[in-house]
């Protein structure tokens, strides 16, 4: 078996990847509590690390099933991981949206939080189209928009270093198994028994 078809590899970046975002969300719950800087807006950063640490949670059982082989067939882990993206969107817009009300820019976040929301559900709409069993033109253009935005993304993950000491260290570990990521997104769309499930 190839690296790129040993799917417990990706779902290993992915649990590490949930496990540093349940880090990062409860320093911000702790940072915004007894951080002199932050504690202006406590509920605000509150609510935002409460909303960042359901995310997480939702992220590492995912990267967990796939870590575990609960979930190893490649068509599901790409359709799952399309399903988390857009569940996780969602939280994360409502989270944003009532955060908002910790923070002086109540309007930018209630609009951020709705656009995110409406994003999210686009994305699990996308997600039961592409996984309701009917091949169509829609499917085949959504491999290669799917295939476009995984490239973008494992582009976009080597320019995502930054910050220094420990914040330097996690960002590094996190682009790390964001390459590793979306390196087997990529390979797993273009698996022959993907592409024909998208009607490639």
């Amino acid at each position: 078996m190839s690296f790129l078809d040993n799917t417990k590899t990706a779902g290993t970046a992915l649990w590490i990847v949930g496990i540093l975002m349940i880090i990062s969300a409860l320093l911000t719950i702790i940072c915004g509590v007894v951080d002199d800087e932050m504690n202006d807006h406590v509920i605000g950063w509150v609510i935002l690390g409460i909303g960042s640490l359901i995310c997480a949670l939702v992220y590492s059982a995912f990267g967990k099933s796939v870590k575990s082989g609960e979930v190893s067939d490649k068509f599901d882990i790409v359709t799952k991981f399309v399903y988390v993206v857009g569940y996780t969107t969602i939280i994360g817009g409502v989270f944003a949206a009532l955060c908002g009300f910790g923070f002086d820019d109540i309007g930018g976040y209630l609009v951020s939080g709705i656009i995110s929301i409406v994003l999210g559900f686009v994305i699990l709409w996308i997600h039961k189209k592409i996984t309701d069993g009917n091949i169509s033109t829609f499917d085949r253009i959504m491999w290669i928009l799917l295939l476009v935005i995984f490239v973008i993304c494992f582009i976009s993950s080597f320019f995502g270093i930054g910050g220094s000491g420990l914040a330097l260290a996690v960002n590094i570990i996190v682009a790390i198994c964001d390459i590793v990521i979306y390196l087997f997104m990529i390979a797993f769309m273009l698996d022959n028994s993907v592409k024909a499930k998208f009607g490639m």
